[in-house]
């Protein structure tokens, strides 16, 4: 539950954070972004390594700012549904019947609460998804994979070069 919430935290704060880190950049102070993102961004993982720096940096923030603006939509969006999930079945048992027979799963309340609750599910397991996603993508463009996260380049057999001359006894070298 903390870690959701925690979540839904980072995602509305999420383009504050990104514009805040522009400024940040832009007047000197791009050693500051990586701690900003390191603390808003730490129930995936903590990022490792040093933040980017300078005009890459910048630029990487500049093309993150459609994603901050995605996480915190979504973040806003949750909150809605979570309202709405909690406000519909008091609504649903004093409105009237005529109310109720236009709603998703009426003419009951029940069954319109049960719709409305699923369709709520629906939005806040797409928004989780934005959220995760968002934050990610964002600390992949603050922090550089490290070496150890790249993967091992591996050559298929037989497409290294091989040397013409026979191989001799084990331990001694070949001649050139």
């Amino acid at each position: 539950m903390k870690v959701a919430l925690w979540r839904l935290g980072s995602g509305l704060i999420a383009l504050p954070a990104q514009v805040i880190s522009l400024f940040l950049v832009f007047h000197g102070a791009g050693e500051a972004v990586g701690d900003l993102y390191r603390r808003l961004l730490p129930p995936a993982g903590a990022p490792r390594g040093r933040a980017r720096e300078g005009a890459p940096l910048f630029g990487l923030l500049l093309l993150g700012i459609p994603v901050a603006m995605a996480m915190s939509g979504a973040a806003l969006t949750m909150i809605f549904t979570l309202v709405r999930m909690v406000y519909y079945p008091f609504w649903a048992l004093s409105a009237p019947a005529a109310d109720l027979r236009h709603s998703w799963g009426g003419p009951t309340p029940a069954g319109a609460t049960l719709v409305h609750w699923l369709v709520g599910v629906f939005v806040l397991v797409a928004g989780d998804l934005v959220v995760r996603g968002g934050g990610h993508l964002l600390r992949r463009l603050v922090f550089p994979p490290l070496p150890e996260d790249q993967p091992a380049r591996v050559t298929p057999p037989g497409s290294a070069q091989r040397s013409s001359v026979p191989a001799g006894r084990r331990g001694t070298p070949r001649p050139r």
